[in-house]
């Protein structure tokens, strides 16, 4: 397959960690030009550093930012225009859980949620759009969850952000169709990133309920990454999460009734 990422310029939010960090990895690794963005600097240069070992030669620039922010994501988009002049792939990929039942979920907690969650990527879709409509070409990639197709007990919160997400990444991929504006939604499963560790919790319940087996960052963004060279629509990653959607689909009715056991409710 021929390499149709080198030199390609990508911008990818949430890359101090996780997920967002092992793709910037694999995008320098494929001679991509990558703007990697965070709040986190420290964790960010430690994403540099591990792209640098892999990179071939090609652009890396850390952005220290907040994804909440819309004047900040205004300010980090100029400066990646003014040093490559455009923008060719958006990972989306900041994000954040939280847990608690329906009865305990804070709306202070899960307003900023949604402002990490669905607006965030909503401000950056709105702000690489009109570059990419300018030059006819460019990939949108939301990196969302299984959770964005089923709701699970005590993620009623998280559930409602991803599936907001969805909604937006489903819609922009119609209407970006004609100006050949390829949209990619993903939806992990469990990934072994700082995804329980950093879950703001309105009760208990969650913690008690993570040690579950989990998927590598790597393996996750090397299918995120298959999947953009592919310009795929959508893909699920993880074979248990491929398991809950499609038993979802085939009976609501008994996917509540697993989960019910699965959570000892």
């Amino acid at each position: 397959m021929t390499n149709s990422l080198k030199s390609k310029v990508v911008l990818v939010t949430g890359a101090s960690r996780g997920i967002g960090r092992a793709c910037a990895i694999r995008f320098a690794s494929k001679g991509a030009n990558v703007v990697i963005t965070s709040r986190n600097q420290i964790n960010l240069q430690e994403t540099l550093s591990e792209m640098k070992k892999v990179g071939n030669n090609n652009e890396m620039l850390l952005i220290e930012s907040d994804a909440t922010d819309q004047k900040k994501i205004k300010s980090l988009i100029r400066e990646v225009i003014d040093k490559y002049g455009t923008i060719d792939i958006l990972v989306n990929n900041a994000g954040q859980n939280i847990s608690g039942s329906i009865e305990d979920l804070d709306t202070t907690k899960l307003n900023y949620i949604f402002q990490l969650n669905v607006f965030g990527p909503l401000w950056f879709m709105q702000e690489v759009i009109p570059i990419m409509k300018n030059r006819k070409s460019g990939q949108i990639i939301n990196i969302s969850s299984i959770a964005g197709r089923r709701g699970f007990p005590f993620g009623g919160g998280y559930c409602a952000s991803k599936f907001a997400l969805n909604g937006l990444t489903e819609t922009a991929r119609v209407e970006l169709i004609k100006h050949n504006i390829h949209v990619l939604l993903v939806m992990p499963a469990g990934t072994d990133t700082h995804f329980n560790a950093d879950t703001i919790k309105c009760s208990k319940d969650f913690e008690d309920r993570s040690g579950i087996s989990l998927m590598s960052p790597d393996y996750v963004a090397d299918k995120i990454i298959k999947a953009v060279e592919r310009k795929s629509r959508t893909v699920v990653i993880g074979s248990k999460g491929k398991v809950i959607l499609s038993l979802n689909w085939l009976s609501g009715k008994i996917t509540d009734l697993l989960l019910k056991n699965v959570f000892k409710l």
